[in-house]
C-alpha cells in the first residue's frame, strides 16, 4: 500500500534497505503500522543516514504493532508494545497522537487503511 503513495517513498526505501519487505508485506501478518511520511524522514535525514541496516530495522519496527488495531478499538491512554519491544501510548486529547519514551507526541493523520 505504501508503494502506491508518493508521501511514503522514503519509508518504502528504508523498508527495502532494512530487509523488512517480506515480513511487512506478508498477507497473513496482522499488523498495525504507524507509517512516517517523507517529511518526517527528511527532518531526521542525517540520523537515518548514519544508521546501520540493523539499527534502521529496529527503528522501523518501532512503528509497528504485532496486532491489528482498528480505530474503533484503540486503547487510548494504555501503553502498547511495538515489534521493537518499546511502549507507545495512543492519545485522543486534542487530536489523535502517539507518545513514546521521548514524551514528544506525533500526530496520527489517517486510520483504518487496509493493505
Amino acid at each position: 500500500m505504501a508503494q502506491l503513495n508518493p508521501n511514503f517513498s522514503q519509508l518504502v526505501a528504508a523498508v527495502v534497505q532494512a530487509s523488512l519487505v517480506t515480513p511487512l508485506s506478508d498477507a497473513a501478518a496482522t499488523l498495525t503500522v504507524f507509517a512516517p511520511v517523507d517529511t518526517a524522514f527528511q527532518a531526521i535525514a542525517s540520523t537515518v543516514a548514519a544508521l546501520s541496516n540493523t539499527q534502521l530495522a529496529t527503528v522501523l519496527q518501532y512503528h509497528v504493532l504485532g496486532t491489528p488495531v482498528p480505530s474503533s478499538a484503540i486503547p487510548f491512554g494504555t501503553p502498547v508494545t511495538t515489534l521493537a519491544a518499546q511502549d507507545i501510548t495512543i492519545n485522543n486529547a486534542g487530536g489523535l497522537t502517539i507518545t513514546d519514551t521521548t514524551a514528544t507526541p506525533a500526530d496520527i493523520v489517517a486510520t483504518d487503511i487496509n493493505a
